[in-house]
This record gives structure tokens, C-alpha cells and sequence, in this order.
């Protein structure tokens, strides 16, 4: 009897302890592979240097995807094109950059557009992506008004 129970202690804490170190050796890139949902998207505006307006963008089926390989290739899948997008992707000290890029006179009718250059990652797990774009170039319009903007988009796993 002795013999048993430290046998079984033993057999007890090496189970409980490897059972967390999976989770916690993931990082970053391996949070990221996968295909991930566009579910939602938020655009603020900025109108002469001042906080205007918010544009909100929840969407509904059938959702455009990202799908990261562990090869570093990107593909964005979207219902209204007739074929996906691929690029590359690099993620660096939480952000991502890619080159996914549509011509001039593809499906869309605009172009070049592109999709995702850098976002900054500021929610990253099994379930949850929620990257940031930069602020856009300042713009002027016919009238003088000065405009900017940044973008939110929430994606799920």
C-alpha cells in the first residue's frame, strides 16, 4: 500500500501538469491559423480633424472568410467575387500584414483594392480576432472638409 500512493501522486501530478502546457506553449501565429469569419465591422470618421460619424457593419450570411495557412498563405473568401483573393501574411509583435490585393476590372469593379495591408491584433484566442487599421491618408473633398477614418472588424472562429 506504501508503494501505491506515491505511485499514484505521481501519476496524478504528471496528468494535471502537462494537461495546461499545451495551452499556454501556443502562440500567436498558432491562434491565427485557421479559417477565421468576418462577423462585424466598424468604421470611424474623422470630419476636420473631429470625431464624426460611426458606421457599423454587422453581417450576415454568407460571411466573407480568412483563412491563415501555416505556408504563410492568406485566402479571403468572399461570396459576391467569383474567385478568392490569396496573399501572404506576416504576423510580428501583434501585427498582422498582408498583400491580399484585387486588380482594376476584376469581379469587384473597382481595384486595386486591398485587403488587410496592417491591422494591429488587439484580441487574439481560440474563438475571437479583433484587428485595427491604421488611420487612412486625410482626404479633401470638393466642399474643403478633411476627412479620415480607422476600421474595426470582428472575426470568429
Amino acid at each position: 500500500m506504501k508503494k501505491i500512493l506515491p505511485t499514484i501522486l505521481i501519476i496524478l501530478i504528471t496528468f494535471f501538469s502537462c494537461s495546461e502546457d499545451d495551452e499556454s506553449n501556443k502562440t500567436d501565429e498558432d491562434y491565427l491559423r485557421g479559417t477565421w469569419t468576418i462577423k462585424k465591422s466598424k468604421t470611424y470618421y474623422y470630419l476636420n480633424g473631429e470625431p464624426d460619424t460611426l458606421k457599423e457593419s454587422i453581417l450576415e450570411e454568407p460571411w466573407s472568410t480568412l483563412n491563415f495557412n501555416s505556408n504563410k498563405e492568406v485566402t479571403y473568401s468572399n461570396p459576391d467575387y467569383t474567385k478568392p483573393v490569396i496573399g501572404k501574411w506576416v504576423l510580428n509583435d501583434k501585427v498582422l500584414r498582408t498583400d491580399l490585393k484585387i486588380d482594376p476590372g476584376s469581379s469587384t469593379g473597382y481595384g486595386p483594392v486591398y485587403f488587410f495591408p496592417e491591422n494591429a491584433i488587439t484580441l487574439l484566442n481560440d474563438t475571437e480576432l479583433k484587428l485595427i487599421s491604421p488611420m487612412s491618408l486625410e482626404a479633401t473633398h470638393s466642399n474643403g472638409d478633411k476627412i479620415k477614418y480607422y476600421s474595426e472588424t470582428y472575426l470568429e472562429k
